[in-house]
């Protein structure tokens, strides 16, 4: 296993949602560390920062493909979990859907597509 971490330098700012401000950000990155495991597929990389415009603190988590690191995921503060797959894909598109619909304050129809995941 190898570790490489990199605190207290300038980073490039990362693209980001803020889940306060609710809106896409350039993430001011304070740090990030990178994990490299022998029997992991995949060496993963965490960024830890913060909004510009509310200071909300943020942590994602990326896994690097051959040269690339993918888009990172957000793991603090924690998102809403996905359902399982043993719940049918109909269930979970509809249920996606209710979530996606509420957090673009459309709440009508959020409602809805959770009284039909509900039927």
């Amino acid at each position: 296993m190898a570790t490489s971490g990199k605190v207290g330098q300038m980073f490039e700012p990362m693209a980001a949602v803020c889940p306060r401000c609710d809106r896409p950000v350039a993430l001011v990155v304070k740090g990030q560390w990178a994990l490299f495991q022998d029997d992991w597929d995949f060496p993963l990389r965490w960024t830890a920062g913060h909004c510009p415009a509310c200071s909300q603190a943020l942590l994602l988590i990326q896994e690097q493909y051959y040269d690339d690191w993918d888009a990172p995921a957000q793991i603090y503060p924690p998102m809403a979990r996905r359902l399982g797959t043993e719940i049918p894909k109909a269930l979970r598109d509809d249920f996606e859907e209710a979530r996606t619909t509420l957090g673009a304050k459309a709440y009508n129809s959020s409602v809805l597509m959770a009284r039909r995941v509900l039927e």
